[in-house]
């Protein structure tokens, strides 16, 4: 809530320091492994002294050094030390004077604008001090949650430089933080309605983790994994808690001797076991993967991940979603966050002298490479993207860590590991063809630059000559424009390298030459001479009638004019002797620099003129209409025509030569003298172009244009055109020009006109025309701002005014030249105090007889106040910058002990003059006094003009708040600056390459940041007089006048917090039915405004005492408009209102660190202003402390009555009683007791006929009942393990004793009250918790086995109404017909009973039995919901009742529950199945073992119906597994019931049975290390064995049908033709028709379970694809072609799907490998082969590098294939050839291509076709280039055209596919041939072409 709300600091946490801010990632999962999170480099070496001088030992932390070129740096660092050494007595002291709320907070926001203004300048102590009290506030027990959400933010900040602190400088406990975490995730409190949190809690307590794990010492990993094991259970949701608290927690940036005592390499190798473990039971585990990421980035080479790089790549495959087959089989779902944590993790692992370190990324591109071509663009596409430019962007922040070295936060590389060139080039070389294919793609296209980009940094010398090469074949396409669209767009990706390319002779580097164009490059030359080329062939570009193009051409030129001098060196060449080869041809060249500019301007004034030409659609066609309506909206063509121009001007004035700069202006004068369009898109482009050349060279442009301007408005401007209601057109051109003109002009030029301007200005406010009056308004505000205002001083930072003789500067060494910041210069345009002045002449002369007008409003019109008005906002605007802010002593409510902040902020020299009136007054006073007087008169008497309305809350607005410069201009010119900068950076050598520009810019942006700072500390009566005015407005009649001023009510609430103390009595008077509907609705939107700085949202309960009752007195009104906007304000309140404190005292632990900052220490720079407090002044604040706490209870409990009386009231309407429930439930709190009367009234409401109502209260009982829950007691316990034995996930003998067992009774006396239990089903899985504590056993749980007469009178009076035969009759009518979407089992309905039940064990039990009874027997949906949501109650807490009280409850339950089971219908199962779930998913399931007992024995009785034998199965199922991993023998006994039911069931009850068996084996951990000592009925079933016991059913029926014995036949000749599948039955050809036997029948039924069990086993095993499992391939085959279309399909699914996409090891690979080949050699069905062959094609794919090393037996497989006798078989071996080779898998040797032509040349048609096939598939594996082996194959398929038909037909298809790949660049192909061979081509590819 706003008075102590941060939550705009969660967004500046991406950005808190502006230029050396972090640059956090959308996911904010990890960090973003960049430059911008690296310190900067040139900082280290020095810090600014006070004089802005750089001297060397440090002082601050990190001071920005950017601030020094700020015109009023001085001022600056003295408010700087100012404000910080307020801000360490203000901490302090809200600590010590026990004002942590909200003064602490205050403090923090104090402390945020200190880091966003100055970054850390303060000391290394002052830092430490910081960090200690920031997390101090998250040890606090009971705190508010804001406050310590705002700790954690400030704790992120001051944690985010790495490099200043680390946990060798201040050690924290990480253990402080993690409870914290822990309690937010895990505790469930918000979700009890114990509390509720303020939003962005979680997400701020991650980013603080992410940020201050740096102060965790190296332990803290191996602690850290012990706490979370207990968590680590991989079938519960809590490892998904471990992982991510691992990910936010788990500290690595230490160095070797750090990681020993970290145990890091021990703690990899069991998280990566985790991490495989989870692989199988869900997605890829990618946090997980993410955090391995950062371990390898943050301390590189830690661990070798040789050994897993296969694997990795392997997994990285199945992320790409890439298709296979000719059926696009899919490989895997596709993910992005694996794609950039595995890339992230092999490019920071690689070892970079070394090539071979390249072999497995070589590998993995020549894999994919065809993916990436534009005629395979698919939903992979955008997946192939992510992965080139994951890569190219890890290589480039391992490049840019490298450089830093020592200098980076992180840990260094080892100097034997880094990257060589060689190695750099070999890693580029890899990506050139993907990145050519991806950039012609006309879809999922936009990461191609970026990737480029990366690429060319990394190797200049061979990117640049591709993308050049790339761009002039673009440049000349006629057919295909997108290819030079998308090559320009890469144009952008390559500029800077370009014009910063060197050329080293001694260098060994790669440098290829550019073939594109016929231009013979000189040796010893660099490619900067192309730059100039391109500009060239670019300005050809431009084209009007193709913006795509244009708008690509406008940014290239934009980028090069802003990098590349534009200034004519060729007679350089005459005054240096030691110019290169290279500089003196880039000086020659530079001699075209004029014609350049020249066809450029031409070019770009001719778009202007065609824009011009054309006719405006719409009313109305005169000029002055384009210049003064705006009616007219720019299309999209010309909005990016006006933004490049504009742009391009910019760059161009900016960085050239004089001459060229003043040639450019001249000519543009001489246009606009030229011409008047009668087009507003034109005429907004030649005011930009003005603007732009007074700003670069003011002293030269202005003058000319302004003469020119003034004349031609002048002439225009006669008495006729004053007194017209319609402006002229003519001089409303030239006005509008001038307008321009004076915009950009400096102060000093303005008072060099001063009396012309002046004579304008007396003459243009006598203007008649309404139309006119913003015009001259702007022009005013224009003259009288650069008149005050401190402005980027472009004509002095241009590159012509610092330009230098040939002779002593050569400009071509000054490409894109880096910033050098010893030297660069920033001007700021300052205006002088004559300059001010004439300013305040202007306003005390003209604007001040304006306002005096104001004094008697009865005098004036309408039409001239609102002239008035328009004249003096503008006089305003211009001149706030130099009116001095309003101040005097500051108001307040709440009386405040702690000293203020500053009261402003210094934007200007102290030196400048201000602007007051004649006598001296303030300004803005005078105005106020006026305004509001004003004000008061309108609402009196005008109500209905708006206009003047509107103008006036302006001028308030302006007033109160403004300095001339609005936010949303900074905002624009922020996120501009950011995309220039992103743009022109350099990813590897980081931001000491950025351009002066970029540094220029962010200077004006500071300057403006700072413009908009304000002061909280400075409300005055004067501010309050103001916002009261505003208040009133936003009671008017009239909708316009009341949003206006909300607009400033807005801005009042969010910036003083004490406003809204001070507005809330006057908005409440208006609350009120009795009030006017306009009052009562400005009333209701004034407490709504600001939204989270509203009113509403203060949290303070002396206002919610005064506002609530009042809003809900106001729900009686009918009037729609009202009741929408108070369920607007009731909806706001309940999503955002957050419990706070009421009772609260500071701590004496903090109380030490907030002294440390009274600390004066050695060094210490910054001491705070006022003395310690004494102990007389802290013993009055704990007094004070006391007192409030009194208050605040009291108000909290007044509040409560306030509900309770509106409830009660009976004359009240319904929508009261509503409002105040809903209310309710957010006063209830853990920390405060629920009063008695608000009890009973809720338990009244959950019978109430009114739903919504209802429903609240049911809500709030269940809250208090989960507050009020009894107090459970912990016990400790002795878990008995082998000292020193390290525990290892699973089954153990420590962890048997919690598992389900059948040789164990729990239904005893004495067994049952003497039983531990534990909370979680994860305890004990992997871990146990480090309390040792468990549930006390029930004898010694008092607490819930309490008697009536213990409890309270509350509840003993809640307990006589659960008893109350009509309170349950009525309960139960309700809730029986209440019906929710779905009607499904309510939550909110058996909650409420668990928490009854939980809290008044038995006590009311027996009163519900007969009407339970009664529901049952009714077999309607909604009286076996709510009998299953009341067998739920007892069940979930009974482990804590004594025998006694549980035996009574199961007595009555069991024969109810079996017979509803057995029983049960369609329309009433899920209520059960979902009951009986719940009801078993506790942590400890021993204590409902008679539950899963009762469900069983059901089960193991069939019934005479599939359904029924389906829903005890199910609800069997759902019993046992809610107990997750702790009832394996229950599962067995539940696998061994269902094979009983097998013979003769139904679909429904074989995927229900497949269900048992999959979740069986999926307990079996066959992974796991077995412990012997565990009783082996907790050994599950494992795979294998149930696959053992289908097939022993299935397979002796089949089998013989499907094989001839396949395990012993001998291996067949390579050649050998397969069975035929004439010789053997076949139930889809001759074996058809047949009778199916009774066994057969019965063992398909088995079958059918065998294949969706392999189908759901196959790829969801831990160890990868089984010999067991791979063996069921070959009957799958068979029946994937059989006549049941069902049974097909599924085994369709199974193997493609499944089993073909599973992972294999060296042994299952060949055992697979065999298996394929022995079943293509036996099986009877040609169609089976061609499945197994599909399977194999797709696993290769997905294991391709497991299979690299096995291509002998691929080929022994393939090859007889070929020799077929069965087309289709022949066919499928060839597509699977030539994707074999396509992808680099398969190599095509001589050898191998002599058997080819031996075959192609044999007598055998057989053999000859199966030669054809071969060639044909080398060749179309080879789409997209031309090897030397593919000529003569062409030309021996040539030789074969005339071959029998079928090998005829192969060939023409082979040649026809041929020419449609190779045709786009078939210029470039056919060099391959010789000419003979080309004739032979053109004859069979060309088409002949016949005339009749």
């Amino acid at each position: 809530m706003s008075d102590d709300d941060m939550s705009d600091s969660d967004e500046y946490l991406t950005n808190s320091e502006g230029e050396d801010g972090l640059d956090e990632g959308e996911d904010c999962v990890e960090d973003v492994v960049m430059h911008d999170l690296e310190t900067d480099e040139a900082d280290d070496t020095g810090v600014v002294d006070d004089k802005g001088n750089l001297t060397y030992g440090r002082r601050f932390q990190k001071d920005r050094w950017q601030l020094k070129h700020l015109p009023y740096y001085e001022d600056i660092i003295e408010e700087a030390d100012d404000h910080f050494c307020r801000i360490k007595e203000g901490l302090a002291n809200s600590i010590l004077l026990r004002e942590i709320k909200p003064s602490f907070t205050v403090w923090l926001k104090e402390l945020e604008t200190y880091f966003n203004q100055y970054g850390y300048r303060f000391t290394k102590q002052d830092h430490i001090y910081l960090v200690k009290l920031a997390y101090s506030i998250l040890e606090c027990e009971n705190l508010e949650y804001r406050l310590i959400k705002n700790a954690a933010i400030i704790l992120a900040v001051l944690g985010k430089r790495r490099e200043l602190l680390n946990y060798k400088d201040v050690t924290l406990d990480w253990r402080v933080l993690y409870k914290v975490y822990d309690t937010v995730v895990n505790k469930h409190e918000e979700d009890y309605g114990k509390i509720i949190y303020p939003k962005g809690l979680k997400q701020s307590l991650e980013y603080c983790a992410r940020s201050i794990r740096q102060f965790f010492p190296p332990t803290a990993l191996y602690e850290i994994t012990e706490e979370l094991k207990q968590h680590m259970c991989i079938f519960e949701n809590t490892v998904t808690f471990a992982t991510n608290t691992l990910v936010y927690f788990a500290p690595f940036n230490f160095d070797a001797e750090d990681h020993k005592i970290a145990r890091t390499t021990e703690w990899f190798d069991e998280i990566w076991n985790l991490a495989k473990q989870l692989e199988t039971r869900s997605d890829f585990p990618i946090k997980l993967l993410q955090l391995f990421a950062r371990l390898t980035r943050e301390s590189p080479f830690v661990i070798d991940w040789r050994s897993k790089e296969e694997y990795l790549f392997t997994r990285l495959m199945t992320a790409l979603s890439l298709g296979v087959t000719s059926e696009n089989i899919s490989l895997g779902d596709a993910s992005t966050s694996m794609i950039e944590a595995i890339a992230q993790i092999i490019i920071f692992s690689l070892d970079g002298t070394n090539k071979i370190s390249l072999q497995h990324i070589i590998k993995f591109f020549r894999t994919i490479e065809s993916y990436f071509h534009p005629s395979n663009c698919g939903s992979h596409t955008e997946h192939l993207m992510t992965v080139l430019e994951k890569f190219s962007s890890s290589m480039c922040s391992r490049l840019y860590r490298e450089k830093v070295g020592v200098k980076s936060s992180f840990q260094p590389f080892p100097d034997d590991k880094k990257m060589t060139d060689e190695v750099l080039e070999g890693f580029v070389n890899i990506f050139i063809k993907p990145c050519k294919f991806a950039a012609y793609s006309k879809s999922k296209s936009t990461l191609v630059v970026p990737t480029i980009k990366s690429l060319t940094f990394i190797c200049p010398g061979i990117m640049i000559p591709t993308v050049i090469d790339m761009v002039y074949q673009g440049l000349e396409t006629i057919t295909e424009p997108h290819r030079l669209t998308q090559s320009l767009s890469l144009l952008h990706a390559i500029i800077i390298p370009l014009v910063r390319d060197t050329y080293e002779p001694d260098s060994k580097k790669v440098r290829l030459k550019i073939t594109a164009i016929p231009y013979d490059q000189p040796k010893e030359t660099s490619f900067r001479l192309f730059a100039i080329e391109l500009m060239n062939a670019l300005i050809n570009v431009i084209d009007m009638n193709d913006m795509q193009k244009t708008a690509h051409a406008f940014n290239a030129l934009c980028n090069f004019f802003t990098l590349i001098p534009i200034i004519d060196c060729s007679e350089a060449i005459y005054h240096h002797k030691n110019l290169t080869e290279d500089e003196k041809l880039l000086c020659q060249a530079s001699a075209n620099f004029e014609t350049m500019i020249c066809n450029l301007f031409d070019k770009l004034t001719s778009l202007v003129e065609s824009m011009g030409n054309q006719t405006l659609t719409g009313e109305g066609g005169g000029q002055g209409e384009v210049m003064t309506r705006r009616a007219h909206k720019l299309n999209i063509e010309e909005q990016l025509t006006r933004k490049g121009l504009s742009c391009i001007f910019q760059a161009l004035l900016g960085n050239c030569s004089k001459d060229f700069n003043e040639m450019i202006i001249r000519k543009l004068f001489d246009f606009i003298q030229s011409c008047m369009f009668n087009n507003k898109a034109a005429a907004l482009i030649l005011k930009d172009l003005i603007t732009v050349c007074v700003r670069y060279n003011c002293d030269f442009a202005f003058p000319m244009f302004f003469k020119h301007l003034y004349k031609m408005t002048t002439i225009h401007l006669t008495k006729e055109i004053l007194s017209e209601d319609e402006p002229d057109a003519t001089f409303t051109w030239y006005f509008s020009q001038l307008i321009s003109c004076i915009n950009s002009a400096q102060g000093k030029m303005v008072l060099k006109h001063s009396k012309e301007i002046e004579e304008l200005i007396e003459i243009i406010l006598q203007f008649k025309s309404p139309l006119m009056h913003p015009r001259i308004g702007e022009f005013i505000t224009g003259v009288v701002s650069r008149l005050c205002l401190i402005n980027l001083d472009n004509s002095s930072i241009s590159y012509f005014s610092r330009e230098k003789p040939l002779d002593e500067e050569l400009p071509i060494r000054n490409w894109a030249k880096p910033l050098n910041k010893d030297k660069v210069s920033t001007k700021f345009y300052v205006p002088s105090n004559e300059e001010i002045t004439f300013a305040e002449h202007l306003f005390n002369h003209y604007c001040v007889p304006l306002v005096e007008t104001l004094k008697n409003p009865k005098e004036l019109k309408d039409r001239e106040m609102v002239k008035n008005l328009t004249f003096i906002s503008a006089f305003l605007e211009g001149t706030a910058f130099r009116l001095p802010y309003i101040t005097g002593k500051r108001i307040t409510i709440d009386k405040s002990y702690i000293n203020p902040s500053l009261p402003d902020h210094v934007c200007s020299p102290k030196s400048m003059k201000n602007i007051t009136l004649p006598d001296g007054g303030s300004v803005r006073l005078y105005l106020l006094d006026i305004i509001v007087n004003l004000i008061d008169y309108i609402l009196d008497h005008h109500e209905d003009n708006t206009r003047a309305i509107t103008k006036i809350a302006s001028i308030l607005n302006f007033i109160i708040f403004s300095r001339g410069m609005f936010k949303n201009l900074t905002d624009n010119y922020e996120q501009s600056y950011e995309i220039s900068r992103k743009m022109l950076n350099d990813p590897i050598r980081g931001r000491k390459m950025d351009l002066e520009t970029i540094h220029h810019d962010y200077m004006f942006l500071l300057h403006l940041k700072r413009v908009q700072l304000r002061s909280c500390e400075s409300f005055t009566k004067h501010h309050w007089k103001a916002i009261r005015a505003a208040w009133r407005m936003t009671l008017s009649t009239y909708t316009n006048t009341r949003c206006e001023a909300q607009t400033i009510i807005s801005n009042a609430l969010t910036i003083y917090n004490e406003s809204a103390k001070f507005l809330i009595d006057d908005v409440l008077k208006y609350v009120d039915v009795k009030a006017k509907h306009e009052q009562l609705k400005g009333a209701l939107h004034n407490i709504l405004t600001g939204k989270r700085f509203s009113i509403l949202m203060r949290q303070n309960w002396d206002m919610l005492n005064k506002m609530i009752p009042k809003l809900i007195m106001c729900q009686s009104t009918t009037r729609e408009s009202i009741t929408s906007v108070l369920d607007d304000i009731q909806s706001f309140l309940t999503d955002n209102f957050e419990t706070f404190n009421i009772r609260y005292t500071v701590p004496d632990s903090i109380v030490k660190y907030a002294e440390n900052l009274y600390v004066k220490y050695d060094g210490c720079i910054h001491y705070p202003k006022h003395p310690k407090p004494t102990d007389d002044e802290i013993s009055m604040a704990k007094i004070r402390e006391e007192e409030n706490n009194c208050k605040k209870e009291k108000l909290y409990y007044q509040l409560w009555d306030s509900l309770c009386n509106f409830v009660t009231d009976s004359t009240l309407h319904w929508r009261h009683r509503e409002v105040s429930f809903s209310t309710m439930s957010l006063l209830l709190r853990k920390d405060m007791k629920v009063p008695e009367k608000a009890v009973h009234l809720l338990f009244k409401q959950i019978i109430s006929d009114e739903a919504y109502s209802r429903e609240e209260a049911l809500n709030s009982i269940q809250s208090w009942l989960f507050i009020t829950w009894p107090k459970t007691k912990d016990k400790e316990y002795i878990i008995e393990t082998e000292n020193g034995k390290k525990l290892t996930m699973g089954y153990r003998k420590d962890n048997e004793f919690l598992l389900v067992a059948d040789n164990i009774n729990m239904y005893t006396t004495e067994k049952w009250n003497n039983s531990r239990c534990f909370k979680y089903l994860n305890i004990g899985y992997y871990g146990w918790p480090k309390n040792n504590c468990a549930f006390a056993p029930p004898l010694e749980q008092l607490y819930h086995n309490m008697k009536f007469k213990d409890f309270s009178e509350i509840d003993q009076s809640v307990i006589t109404t659960l008893r109350d035969p009509n309170y349950i009759k009525k309960f139960i009518e309700i809730y029986v017909h209440e019906e929710k979407k779905g009607d499904r089992i309510r939550e909110s309905v058996y909650t409420l009973f668990i928490t009854l039940f939980a809290k008044y064990n038995i006590l009311f039990f027996d009163a519900w039995k007969v009407a339970i009874e009664e529901l049952l027997e009714n077999k309607e949906s909604g009286h076996q919901r709510l009998a299953a949501e009341f067998f739920i109650g007892p069940i979930d807490t009974w482990s804590l009742w004594t025998f006694e009280k549980v035996e009574h409850v199961w007595k009555w339950m069991e024969p109810l529950l079996y017979k509803t089971i057995i029983n049960m219908n369609s329309e009433n199962q899920i209520h059960w199945f979902t009951a009986i779930s719940i009801m078993c998913n506790k942590g400890d399931p021993r204590f409902i073992k008679c539950i899963i007992d009762l469900t069983i024995k059901a089960a193991s009785i069939p019934s005479e119906t599939n359904f029924h034998n389906n829903a005890k199965i199910a609800a069997t199922y759902y019993a046992i597994y809610s107990c997750s991993w702790k009832a394996p023998s229950q599962w067995n006994k539940l696998s061994k019931i269902c094979f009983a039911y097998l013979e003769n069931s139904y679909q429904s009850v074989r995927d229900r049975i497949t269900d048992v068996f999959s979740t069986t084996a999926s307990y079996s951990l066959e992974s796991m290390p077995k412990d012997p000592e565990v009783d082996k009925q907790f050994e599950a079933l494992n795979h294998k064995e149930i696959l053992k016991m289908l097939s022993k059913e299935c397979y002796s029926q089949l089998e013989k049908n499907v094989y001839v014995n396949i395990h012993g036949l001998q291996p067949l000749n390579k050649l050998a033709i397969s069975p035929s599948s004439s010789n053997c039955p076949s139930r889809n050809e001759s074996y058809g028709n047949l009778q199916i036997s009774p066994e057969e029948k019965r063992a398909l039924q088995y079958f059918k379970v065998l294949v969706d069990f392999v189908a759901t086993t196959a790829h969801n095993n831990e160890l990868g694809l089984s010999i067991e499992i791979i063996n069921t391939i070959p009957i799958l085959a068979h029946y994937e072609n059989d006549c049941d279309e069902d049974l097909a399909e599924s085994c369709h699914t199974a193997l493609l799907m499944n089993i073909a996409r599973g992972y294999v090891n060296e042994e299952t690979c060949l055992h697979f490998l065999s298996v394929i080949k022995k079943s293509i050699e036996s099986c009877f069905l040609w169609k089976a082969k061609v499945s197994l062959f599909k399977v194999l094609q797709v696993n290769i794919f997905s294991n391709i590098f497991v299979y690299a090393r096995h291509t002998e037996q691929v080929y022994e497989i393939i090859l007889p294939l070929l020799l077929s006798d069965r087309i289709e078989i022949c066919n499928t071996a060839a597509e699977s050839l030539t994707g074999f080779v396509m992808c680099g898998y398969l190599e095509v040797t001589d050898r191998l291509l002599k058997t080819f032509y031996s075959w192609a040349s044999s007598t055998s048609s057989q053999q000859r076709h199966a030669g054809v096939l071969a060639l044909s598939s080398v060749v179309l594996a080879y789409p997209y280039n031309v090897p030397k082996i593919m000529p003569d194959i062409l030309m021996h398929l040539a030789r074969m055209v005339g071959d029998e038909q079928h090998i005829s037909r192969t060939v023409k298809k082979t040649f026809s596919e041929f020419k449609r790949t190779h045709w786009d660049n078939w210029v470039e192909h056919k060099q391959c041939f010789s000419e003979n061979q080309l004739l032979v081509l053109n004859d069979l590819l060309v088409s002949p072409t016949y005339y009749v």
